[in-house]
C-alpha cells in the first residue's frame, strides 16, 4: 500500500465504483496533462545571447523590421531576436497564438476584447487588426477558448 504514494497517482478505482472512480482519475489525468503543456518554452538569439522564453508568458511579438521585439508578461522593455515573423507564427501556433497583422502574432491567452479593426490585451494596450485577417482572429481566439474550457485527451 505504501509503496503507491511512491509514484503519485491521480486517484484510486474501486470496484465497487469503478465508472465513477475511472471519470474522476481521467479527467484529473487530464487536467495534468493540459496543465504541462502550457510549461514548454522556446529558445531564441536575442542580443543578450541565446534565451528560453516561456511560451505562456510571451503576450504579443510585434514586428520591427529583421528584428522582432517579444513583450512579456510582467516586463517594462520587450525581448529583442531575430527569427522572422512566420517562422515564430509556425512554431507559436499550436500554442494559441495568432497572427493579426503583418506586423503582430498574439497569444490568446492576453486577448481581452476584439474589435472591428484592433484587439485590446489584458494590460490595456491597443493591437491593429487586418481587415484581411479579422476572421481568422476571431475563429482562432474562440477555438482556443473553448479549448481551454474543455480539455482533451490526446
Amino acid at each position: 500500500m505504501f509503496e503507491t504514494f511512491e509514484v503519485h497517482p491521480f486517484g484510486f478505482v474501486r470496484k465497487n465504483t469503478f465508472v465513477k472512480d475511472i471519470s474522476a482519475v481521467i479527467e484529473a489525468y487530464i487536467d495534468k496533462y493540459n496543465e504541462d503543456k502550457d510549461v514548454c518554452s522556446i529558445l531564441v538569439n536575442s542580443k543578450e545571447g541565446m534565451m528560453a522564453l516561456s511560451v505562456a508568458k510571451i503576450m504579443y511579438i510585434e514586428g520591427d523590421r529583421k528584428d522582432q521585439l517579444v513583450h512579456m508578461e510582467n516586463t517594462e522593455r520587450p525581448v529583442v531576436i531575430s527569427r522572422s515573423m512566420e517562422k515564430l507564427e509556425e512554431e507559436l501556433s499550436p500554442s494559441g497564438f495568432v497572427r493579426i497583422h503583418k506586423g503582430y502574432i498574439v497569444s490568446c491567452r492576453y486577448i481581452r476584447v476584439i474589435g472591428q479593426q484592433d484587439l485590446t490585451l489584458t494590460d490595456g494596450t491597443v493591437l491593429p487588426v487586418s481587415r484581411r485577417k479579422a476572421k481568422e482572429v476571431r475563429g482562432s481566439y474562440m477555438e482556443f477558448v473553448r479549448d481551454r474550457n474543455s480539455p482533451k485527451l490526446r
